[in-house]
């Protein structure tokens, strides 16, 4: 489900321009992220009655990921790789790009939201990010994101985000990026 609902989103479009390898590659990253999200971080699932969406999200400390866990998950990024090496390549740049600009104040990173296509527009991701936010500002932590819509920046403000980099080149001829950060808030009821 991650891989489909990303399969168009403007970064992996831009860095795999394969469309069979962007698939394969995408199968591999999320495979990557699912597994570490769940061991050194938290993923949320959204269900009706199959997967329509997933929210992975990591503790202050937790990402980026230190080299003990890249070799962890080696076998995922090799198939990665094998599925499109320059595509690879570019998505590895973009995200020493975003690794370089985020925040040094310990917070929540918000990694990946998905929803599936047939579930986009019925509050899936509000929900998800609902129970993020939710659970962040419980533990009176700030929290960051990134995203590659513009769109999607409205919403975010709306949260409480602010924005701290607009419209960030992450690699020659790749998608604009917008950087969002939001300072713990007083946590209400669950969501």
């Amino acid at each position: 489900m991650l891989a489909d609902a990303f399969d168009t989103e403007p970064l992996p479009r831009a860095a795999f321009s394969n469309p069979a390898g962007r698939a394969k590659a995408l199968r591999a990253l999320f495979t990557v992220m699912l597994e570490d999200g769940m061991r050194f971080g938290r993923v949320h699932f959204a269900y009706n009655p199959a997967l329509v969406g997933a929210l992975v999200w990591y503790p202050p400390g937790a990402y980026p990921l230190p080299p003990s866990r890249h070799i962890r998950l080696m076998t995922q990024y090799l198939r990665m790789a094998a599925a499109d090496i320059l595509g690879c390549i570019k998505f590895l740049r973009a995200l020493a790009v975003l690794n370089r600009v985020r925040p040094k104040q310990p917070h929540c990173y918000c990694c990946c939201l998905a929803v599936a296509f047939s579930y986009q527009g019925r509050r899936v991701g509000p929900k998800l990010v609902a129970h993020f936010l939710y659970e962040v500002d419980r533990l009176r932590l700030p929290s960051y994101w990134e995203t590659q819509k513009q769109s999607s920046v409205y919403w975010y403000r709306r949260l409480g985000g602010c924005v701290l980099h607009e419209g960030l080149e992450l690699f020659h001829g790749g998608p604009r990026t917008w950087t969002v950060w939001r300072e713990a808030q007083q946590a209400n009821a669950a969501p």
